[in-house]
Parts: structure tokens; C-alpha cells; sequence
């Protein structure tokens, strides 16, 4: 059966409108503020604390990852966590949990959560969290110093 011209277009048109929302199905962009998508459609979000959470120093940061973590020498993605958008100043979590020790000034901060390569650059997932730090006893646990292989302290 031959088709003609006006029909294969329309075909081939329909084909490319479907090829189109495939991708934007698969881009891993749900609308979230950034907890899933990225790389290799890696799904990640921050189970604690919460949005709006009220927290004390020190408190738990937990993750959901569908990435292993682990340190770089396992070649494994880990997470980095920094406030009130100071990137330079992270914490590195190898794990699923990260203990967060640094004297956060009493109020309103903006957490972010960031999947991490091995060689920690960017993985494509990052979390805000909305947290409020309370104001305690204005003491926390003096964080313990630690350097991977590639020499970045944690």
C-alpha cells in the first residue's frame, strides 16, 4: 500500500510529537524543586528534616537515594549539604545519614542537599530544604576532621 505525501508528513509528524513527550517523561523533572532527575534518572530526596522543620543543633540529615552511596573510593555518589546558599561550605555524607554539627545562627535557613559523583562534581538531583534553627544552649559538638584520598575534609 503507498501512502501519499500528505500522509507520510502527518505520520512522520505524529511520530516526532510522540518522540517529544517520551522525553520529557524520561527527563526526571517532576516539579519538585530538584529532588529527582539529573543524571542517569537518579531519584533522591530528603526524608529529615522536613520543609519547615524546627531542628537544634546537631541534628540528622537522612536521604532517599536510588544511587549507592558510599565514599570516593568505592566510586560510589555521596551528598554534600550547605546553608543558606554557601556551596563553598559543605558537609559531605557518605551515607543514607549525615550529622550536621556547625553553629547555625538561631532562625530561618535554606538547606541544600546535592547528589554527588565520586569526584564530587554535580550528579544532577539538589533538595532545598526550608529549616528554622532554634536557639538552645548555643553549643554544639565540636565536629570531628576527617580527609578522603582525594583530600577533601569532611
Amino acid at each position: 500500500m503507498t501512502r501519499s505525501p500528505k500522509s507520510a508528513r502527518l505520520l512522520a509528524t505524529i511520530a516526532l510529537v510522540f518522540a517529544a513527550a517520551a522525553c520529557d517523561a524520561s527527563s526526571g523533572d517532576d516539579g519538585t524543586g530538584g529532588s529527582t532527575g539529573g543524571a542517569g534518572d537518579a531519584n533522591f530526596n530528603v526524608a529529615e528534616p522536613a520543609a519547615n522543620a524546627s531542628v537544634s543543633v546537631p541534628f540528622m540529615v537522612k536521604v532517599n537515594s536510588s544511587e549507592a552511596l558510599g565514599t570516593t573510593e568505592t566510586g560510589n555518589h555521596h551528598i554534600h549539604v550547605w546553608f543558606d546558599g554557601n556551596e563553598a561550605e559543605y558537609k559531605i555524607g557518605y551515607g543514607d545519614s549525615v550529622q550536621i554539627t556547625e553553629q547555625l545562627s538561631p532562625g530561618a535557613h535554606k538547606m541544600t542537599v546535592s547528589l554527588r559523583h565520586a569526584n564530587h562534581s554535580d550528579a544532577g538531583p539538589r533538595v532545598e530544604v526550608p529549616i528554622t534553627v532554634g536557639s538552645g544552649d548555643g553549643t554544639a559538638p565540636q565536629p570531628t576532621v576527617s580527609e578522603d584520598d582525594d583530600g577533601y575534609v569532611y
